[in-house]
């Protein structure tokens, strides 16, 4: 009995469908481990913009009404909030750690402001600088923009800075809003808004 053996033309074929049906498998498995990186950046940003909202949160909520004196010796009010100075946000706040239980204040001055597309946050380790006292300093996010800042007062208005214009400087320098309102553009989630209401 003679058996019959593939045709070269049936082997061409073979080898052609499979060759498809390999190329079809790849680029599924391409197009996936890309979603899955995707997927990991994404994540990652949540996580990171997550952790800047309860920095930002924790700052803010203990804000506290306590003037600085720069280096040069003048007072300074205890919140100062505008685009146009070197930090976009500078106050006091309480709850300092103090986990080895040192004899120090358990207040510090924090700051915030945008480097390049760099949302920083600075912090001084004493209230009232010295000459020369240089600021911690911590990037919280990259690539995002601010796009707004505003201050609730006392009569439930809007300042785009803080202390409103309107307020008597020695009134000014213990004056915290009542609460913050901030908007920026973040990579991958767009326009993300946040209101942080201060508890004093």
């Amino acid at each position: 009995m003679i058996r019959k053996g593939f045709t070269l033309l049936e082997m061409l074929i073979a080898v052609s469908i499979f060759a498809i049906i390999g190329a079809m498998a790849f680029n599924g498995l391409n197009q996936l481990l890309k979603n899955e990186e995707i997927l990991h950046v994404r994540m990652v940003s949540l996580q990171i913009l997550h952790k800047t909202f309860i920095t930002m949160q924790r700052d803010l909520s203990q804000a506290s009404a306590r003037p600085v004196r720069d280096p040069l010796g003048a007072e300074q009010d205890a919140f100062i909030a505008s685009q146009r100075n070197t930090y976009w946000l500078e106050f006091t706040r309480s709850g300092r750690n103090n986990p080895l239980g040192w004899r120090r204040s358990a207040m510090m001055r924090v700051a915030y402001a945008i480097e390049d597309d760099q949302w920083v946050r600075y912090f001084w380790p004493v209230l009232d600088s010295a000459p020369g006292m240089q600021p911690e300093r911590d990037v919280l996010l990259s690539g995002i923009r601010v796009q707004t800042i505003r201050f609730l007062g006392e009569e439930h208005e809007w300042f785009q800075t803080w202390p409103p214009p309107s307020v008597e400087k020695n009134k000014g320098m213990t004056m915290l809003p009542k609460a913050v309102e901030w908007i920026m553009d973040v990579p991958y989630f767009g326009s993300v808004r946040r209101i942080v209401v201060l508890s004093s």
